[in-house]
C-alpha cells in the first residue's frame, strides 16, 4: 500500500489521525459491509474531519485496505517463513500467516463480501501472495516447471505466481462466505491439495498433507 497522501506528502498512518483513521474503520467494518460505511461515520467514529480524511483516502474501503495491510504478515516477513529443506511444504508456515491474518479479521472481510471482495481488499491478499510466491520461485529456480519444452520467462513465471495468488484468495472468500467457515487448518490442506505439485518441493515427505502424492502428474520442473 502507498503512504501517499492523495494531496500530497507522507501520510503517517501509524500515528495522529492516521492511526485513528485505521482503528476506526477496523470498528466499523466489523459491525457492517464498508460500502455501507460513509466518510462522515469514519469521520465521526475517529474524531476527524473530512478534509482530514480526504488527505489520506479517497474513500472508506481505501482506510480498510490500508489496515488489513497493516495487519497482514510483510512479504519480508513472510519470505523467512519459508522453510528451508529438506521440508516438502517451504509455503505451508507463509500460507498459515495468511490464513490466520484473514480468520483472525473474518467478522471485517465477510462484511465486505458482496459477494466478492472490494478490488481494494484483493489487492492487498492477492499483492501479498504474488509477492511471496514469486520470491519462492526466484530463490527456487529448479521448482518453475517448463512450459512445452522451454523455461518460462520471467514475465512468464510472475504469471505462474499471479494465477496462484488469485486463485488462493478466491477460495478465501468462498471459504469465508460460508456460515461456519472450516478451521485453518483444514482450508490449510485444501488449499495445498489443490495446488500444482511443483510448489512442492521433488523428493520431500508429504506426511503432513494427507492425501497428496509427489508421484502425482503436474507440469514438467525445469533442470536448471
Amino acid at each position: 500500500m502507498s503512504d501517499r497522501w492523495y494531496g500530497g506528502g507522507v501520510s503517517p498512518w501509524t500515528r495522529g489521525a492516521g492511526r485513528r483513521l485505521l482503528d476506526a474503520v477496523r470498528v466499523l467494518a466489523a459491525e457492517r459491509p464498508i460500502h455501507q460505511i460513509s466518510v462522515a461515520a469514519l469521520c465521526h467514529r475517529a474524531g476527524l474531519t473530512r478534509d482530514t480524511f480526504y488527505r489520506y483516502a479517497a474513500r472508506p474501503v481505501d482506510v480498510l485496505a490500508r489496515a488489513m495491510d497493516d495487519d497482514l504478515p510483510s512479504a519480508e516477513a513472510l519470505l523467512a517463513l519459508i522453510a528451508p529443506p529438506p521440508a516438502a511444504n517451504p509455503l505451508e508456515a507463509p500460507g498459515r500467516a495468511v490464513l490466520e491474518h484473514t480468520d483472525r479479521n473474518k467478522a471485517i472481510y465477510q462484511h465486505a463480501l458482496h459477494p466478492h471482495l472490494d478490488s481494494a481488499l484483493r489487492e492487498v491478499l492477492i499483492g501479498r501472495l504474488e509477492t511471496l510466491l514469486l520470491g519462492y520461485l526466484q530463490a527456487n529456480p529448479e521448482s518453475v516447471p517448463t512450459i512445452g519444452d522451454t523455461t518460462p520467462s520471467a514475465a512468464e513465471t510472475r504469471r505462474l505466481a499471479v494465477f496462484t495468488a488469485a486463485g488462493t484468495v478466491g477460495a478465501i472468500e468462498n471459504w469465508l462466505a460460508q456460515e461456519r467457515p472450516e478451521p485453518v487448518d483444514r482450508m490449510l490442506t485444501l488449499l495445498f491439495s489443490a495446488a500444482a505439485p511443483w510448489w512442492r518441493r521433488r523428493g520431500g515427505s508429504t506426511a503432513s498433507r494427507p492425501g497428496t502424492d509427489d508421484r502425482s502428474s503436474g507440469p514438467r520442473v525445469a533442470e536448471v
